[in-house]
């Protein structure tokens, strides 16, 4: 089921109803809490990519306010936890982009958006501080650039 799901949001993803994100979205989360599907993560990562930076795009702030909440009710579950375990670096892709979007949602309106994508990159730094530091350069790069305005990130510095 979720090799179809990841062919339809990599190849349609453009095309799909918001009412059909939505079921995306909600699939995903019940993959996480009832089944504890590890398979779910694919579909995560692939949802997150789709995220724009661009702030005029209403379908993207959709799926990134989706994400964030996902992401905020289980950055200390399993779906993180375990996730050092796996082949691909789940958690820091996660707080890459996260990294990413609050670098571009520095506007008033966005303000909420960004303090929720700043406690996920948080929870999932303080859980997953090795996978972080694989990131390598591109973190510190985005993080020079967003530490000094964010005094919530203070504790990363002092980690590096």
């Amino acid at each position: 089921m979720t090799g179809i799901i990841c062919s339809l949001i990599r190849e349609s993803y453009p095309y799909l109803k918001t009412s059909v994100l939505e079921e995306i979205v909600w699939f995903v989360e019940q993959m996480v809490t009832k089944a504890r599907a590890p398979a779910c993560r694919g579909v995560y990562v692939l949802l997150v990519r789709q995220i724009s930076a661009n702030v005029k795009d209403q379908r993207s702030a959709l799926l990134n306010r989706l994400m964030v909440d996902l992401s905020s009710k289980y950055a200390d579950t399993w779906l993180f936890s375990e996730a050092q375990n796996s082949e691909t670096p789940f958690s820091s892709l996660i707080f890459i982009k996260f990294l990413r979007l609050i670098e571009e949602h520095y506007l008033p309106e966005f303000l909420q958006l960004r303090q929720k994508e700043i406690q996920v990159c948080l929870k999932i730094w303080n859980s997953n501080q090795e996978e972080c530091y694989q990131i390598g350069r591109e973190f510190l790069r985005i993080f020079i650039n967003i530490c000094h305005h964010i005094p919530e990130f203070q504790k990363i510095c002092n980690d590096l």
